[in-house]
């Protein structure tokens, strides 16, 4: 089905983490997305710090238009979802 805000885009599931810790930012990350697409920076700013001095990672599982895929980024980058 259609989410119900009419996007293409779904989340499944998105994890903020590191080896010892990790977080869930899938809420988070929903509410960014705007029309079919998400732009965020992979960082604290999304939910907090799971593990202080740490990199951390950001895996985000999703289906868009039917597909589901999961993209992995390092903190730091721009997430951009789908991938253009």
């Amino acid at each position: 089905g259609i989410p119900s805000n009419g996007s293409q885009l779904e989340i499944l599931k998105a994890e903020y983490w590191t080896d010892n810790a990790r977080m869930d930012v899938s809420g988070e990350l929903r509410e960014r997305i705007r029309g079919d697409s998400l732009k965020a920076v992979a960082s604290n700013n999304i939910k907090g710090d799971p593990e202080f001095g740490q990199v951390k990672h950001l895996t985000v599982e999703y289906r868009f238009a039917g597909v589901t895929l999961t993209n992995e980024f390092r903190e730091g980058d721009l997430v951009v979802i789908p991938r253009q």
